[in-house]
This record gives structure tokens, C-alpha cells and sequence, in this order.
């Protein structure tokens, strides 16, 4: 680092622990502002960058919260509803997407033993089509958590009442390696974009994405007017942009036969 780079890097630290400081003499004992509450924004020497430190906010929590992804719809009268999971998914009413004050109902548990959501049947992406809600499902089954070891799947769901029960339609993606023991096996896809395209563009793990087990991050897609089992593609080879919407634009080779 040159010392040009150094002297900017040191004076933004110190403005940003004089932003914290403020910060915290803004706030009493008991968490509440003072009353008189000085600027907690701090300028750095070139006035092009601006740091305001404040409190987080918290969705859930303290005591058993899910460990798996969040996503959210918006309801007709203007309130959200939220979907995670811990093994059952739950649904959860809130005010604001990171106000999500309401019971957790659950709307879909772990499927019986032996089937690919044995272990557990969690939402973990949301989208609204017309007046049907699509929701895609990661499952585990083969489970032995004190080992480290599941197998993950995907499948298709639909509501028709925003999410308080669901459809299973099947499966989308599916892994290619068998359980294993003491591994993380199979597909899983925390994150769907609705692109202009007319798809869905899944972005997926193999494997949990663990390099050390062969796993790895990889793309998916299906038209969004057929989401359902049968009519996903798997991104293979050829280099893609950063850009989902420019995913179009790959030859169809490189979108082989649908994989669920």
C-alpha cells in the first residue's frame, strides 16, 4: 500500500470510530436516545464519503430462529408476508420486510421417511404469478447433522392464499451425486431472479458448494410461464456474464436437457 493510500485509509478509520462514539454517547443506559442526540454522520477529508452508524435491525429473534433464507411477498393490504424455515417452513406476517413481528405459522413440515424431504421441507424463494404464488423448495433427506451429512433437492410449490398452504408439483433440480456419508450432497438454490427474458434464472450449490467436496455455485433457468418439474435447464459450460438478463444470449448448447 502506498503511503498516499495509507494516510486515506487511516484518517477514514478514525472517522468512522468518531462516528461510533457519537453514536454511543447519542444512546443512554437504557438503550433510548439522549436528549439531545449530536450528528452520528462523519465527512472524510475529501467530502465524498458519508458514514452514518446506527442500530440494525432484528426480524427475529433472540432464543430458535431458522437457519435458513428468507424471502417475502407483499399482501393485499399493504403488510408483508415472510417465509423461513428450520426442518418445517414458516410463515410470518410483518409490517415492513425487516419488521416481521407476527406468530410463525407453519405451512409446510419434513415429508415421511425415506422421501427427498424427510429431513426437512424449507421455502427458500418466493415470486408472485398473477394470483398464484411459486415457491421453491429446498428438501433434505439422509440426514445425520452431528456428522455433517445431507443430501438437498428442489422442488416446486404453488399457493393460492399467499402462502398459508402449498402444492408440492415435483421436482426441479436434483443432484447427481448419491448421499454420502459424513458429506453435504445434492442441489440446492437459495436465491431466483424473474428476469425480462420471460425466465427464471435459479442460482444453485452443489454439493452445499463446499470446493473441498466437489461442490461449486452453478445457474438454472426455466421459462417463467412453466416453472414446474420437466422444464428446467442447467447452466454447464461457456462463460456467463454477470448479468442474469444477458443469460438469454448463451447458445442453446450450453443449456442441455432439462434436469427435473
Amino acid at each position: 500500500m502506498t503511503t498516499s493510500a495509507s494516510v486515506k485509509a487511516l484518517a477514514l478509520l478514525v472517522l468512522l470510530t468518531a462516528s461510533a462514539r457519537a453514536q454511543d454517547a447519542a444512546v443512554g443506559k437504557t438503550g433510548a436516545p439522549a436528549a439531545a442526540s449530536p450528528t452520528n454522520v462523519a465527512t472524510d477529508a475529501a467530502g465524498s464519503i458519508r458514514v452514518r452508524v446506527g442500530v440494525p435491525y432484528v426480524a427475529r429473534g433472540p432464543g430458535a430462529i431458522a437457519d435458513s433464507w428468507f424471502t417475502e411477498t407483499k399482501l393485499p393490504d399493504g403488510r408483508y408476508r415472510g417465509f423461513t424455515a428450520l426442518g418445517s417452513t414458516l410463515a410470518i406476517d410483518g409490517k415492513e420486510p425487516y419488521s416481521m413481528a407476527g406468530p410463525a405459522a407453519t405451512v409446510l413440515k419434513p415429508g415421511p421417511p425415506g422421501s427427498p424431504s424427510s429431513c426437512g421441507e424449507c421455502i427458500q424463494h418466493v415470486e408472485r404469478q398473477g394470483k398464484t404464488l411459486v415457491g421453491w423448495v429446498h428438501n433434505e433427506t439422509a440426514c445425520n447433522y452431528a456428522k455433517g451429512q445431507t443430501h438437498a433437492s428442489m422442488t416446486i410449490a404453488t399457493s393460492s392464499d399467499y402462502g398459508l398452504t402449498w402444492a408440492i408439483e415435483g421436482p426441479i433440480i436434483t443432484g447427481t451425486d448419491p448421499p454420502a456419508a459424513g458429506k453435504d450432497t445434492g442441489d440446492s438454490c437459495p436465491t431466483v431472479i424473474r428476469d425480462k427474458d420471460e425466465f427464471y434464472y435459479a442460482y444453485c450449490l452443489r454439493n452445499g458448494g463446499q470446493s473441498w467436496n466437489g461442490g461449486y455455485t452453478f445457474l438454472a433457468r426455466a421459462p417463467i410461464a412453466r416453472p414446474g418439474p420437466g422444464n428446467w435447464n442447467n447452466f454447464i459450460t461457456a462463460a456467463l456474464t454477470s448479468r442474469a438478463s444477458e443469460a438469454s444470449q448463451v447458445q442453446s448448447r450450453h443449456w442441455p436437457s432439462a434436469i427435473g
